[in-house]
């Protein structure tokens, strides 16, 4: 048996990660792998993955209770990543991006800030990471 199939066998899972990881892995297995082809083919953004993504309502697995979504294990939203990833890279790194985008301000935001943000990614919206380059300045400031 392989090393990530071992390491796999050992994680324990709740009720609700385990519904959660069954309707991903078919939403992958069903809608998106048939399209990654194509999208990558094409070198379109997967606007009906993102769809799908947000019909299941995956970006409410990290928003917390408070603010509308049912916050899940970190080690769920990997694991959905992971599966996600298998089926479409492009689709899988939007979704992480809109994790990543929206955990400062889970962590660092206003209550304002949350209050206003996080319930329109929890209905499908989808947050923006700016990562500058020391020597180019921000990339928020040249943008049009």
């Amino acid at each position: 048996m392989r090393l990530f199939d071992q390491l796999e066998a050992r994680r324990s899972w709740t009720p609700e990660e385990k519904l959660l990881l069954d309707a991903v892995e078919k939403l992958a297995r069903n809608e998106i792998a048939p399209r990654a082809a194509d999208i990558d083919q094409k070198q379109e953004f997967p606007w009906s993955n993102i769809a799908a993504l947000n019909e299941l309502g995956m970006n409410g697995i990290f928003i917390p209770e408070q603010y509308g979504g049912s916050e899940l294990s970190f080690k769920a939203y990997i694991a959905c990543v992971k599966t996600l990833a298998e089926a479409c890279a492009a689709t899988a790194i939007i979704y992480a991006t809109n994790f990543h985008a929206i955990k400062p301000l889970i962590d660092f935001g206003t209550e304002e800030q949350k209050s206003r943000l996080l319930p329109v990614i929890l209905n499908g919206g989808l947050a923006s990471l700016v990562i500058t380059e020391p020597s180019v300045g921000s990339d928020a400031t040249h943008m049009k």
